[in-house]
């Protein structure tokens, strides 16, 4: 497994994007779609990030929810909430949408759902340095 990560992160015949997208399970016909919609294929892992980073820097339960809301559903729909935003603005645009995310992308989400719901429950019962620590994981993973 280990193998197989370096591998894929290291490859050089890929330049860090295609990398990055394959580390998000994009392969084939599905990977050359993301490849054509360039950064907006990195808007759902910089929401995550970014999201991570405010809800350690503000320690607020309740944005760590709102957030943590958002990975959920990246867990069980098509896309996460920003690339349903992003398909649309492409769908109006001409331009190439998203495809369908992959496995690896909603596990992804489904460890950012986790780390926030610890970050929210513990900024709600007191624990900020738990909540700081778990938000500050997502924030550096995610990126």
């Amino acid at each position: 497994m280990y193998r197989e990560l370096h591998d894929l992160l290291t490859d050089p015949s890929h330049d860090r994007g295609t990398r990055l997208l394959r580390l998000q399970g994009w392969r084939g016909d599905q990977l050359c779609r993301a490849t054509d919609a360039g950064l907006v294929a990195r808007l759902a892992p910089a929401f995550c990030a970014l999201g991570g980073l405010a809800v350690a820097l503000v320690g607020s339960s309740a944005l760590a929810a709102a957030v943590a809301v958002t990975a959920a559903i990246g867990v069980v729909a098509a896309n996460h909430p920003v690339e349903w935003v992003a398909n649309a603005l492409a769908a109006r645009g001409g331009r190439v949408p998203l495809p369908r995310n992959r496995a690896a992308k909603r596990l992804g989400c489904a460890i950012g759902t986790v780390l926030l719901v610890v970050a929210a429950v513990a900024f709600a019962s007191g624990h900020t340095v738990a909540g700081v620590a778990s938000a500050g994981v997502l924030a550096a993973v995610a990126g």
